[in-house]
């Protein structure tokens, strides 16, 4: 179970403790570097100016992400991957740390991951691309 830091000046990070779910499949082998990356796309507000210097507060109301998850080319997923890939199946993510909870159900990966292979272990970086991701404080649990 991921624990949730409560008090921020512990300094204490496990990789251990952060949860990455793709269609409720958990994978076991990762890269050695990230786990993930998620950089949402779009400003949620721009600011435009009229030519007198008014300026006007744009809100914009789109959460599209890029989502990058780095597993291994040995975890099970991959293999699941190569097997049934279709650039239209609608993925569902859900990915829990010590302090935050990101989760979409409107994934998509639209190309298949650059394959490696060399003196590394071979991984693979799925990039999504998310029509709305959220990112929220992690849960609280009652421990």
């Amino acid at each position: 179970m991921t624990q949730v830091v409560q008090d921020f000046t512990q300094g204490v990070w496990d990789t251990w403790d952060v949860r990455v779910l793709i269609d409720s499949y958990e994978p076991q082998l990762w890269s050695n570097g990230d786990l993930f990356t998620a950089t949402y796309d779009n400003d949620n507000v721009t600011i435009q100016t009229d030519v007198k210097g008014h300026g006007i507060a744009v809100i914009h109301h789109n959460g599209q992400a890029s989502l990058t998850v780095t597993i291994s080319a040995l975890d099970a997923y991959w293999n699941t991957l190569l097997k049934s890939y279709d650039p239209q199946t609608c993925h569902v993510i859900d990915i829990t740390t010590p302090v935050e909870h990101l989760h979409t159900e409107s994934a998509y990966l639209p190309k298949m991951p650059d394959i490696n292979s060399g003196n590394d272990a071979p991984t693979r970086a799925l990039a999504y691309k998310c029509i709305n991701l959220v990112a929220e404080p992690a849960p609280t649990t009652n421990a």
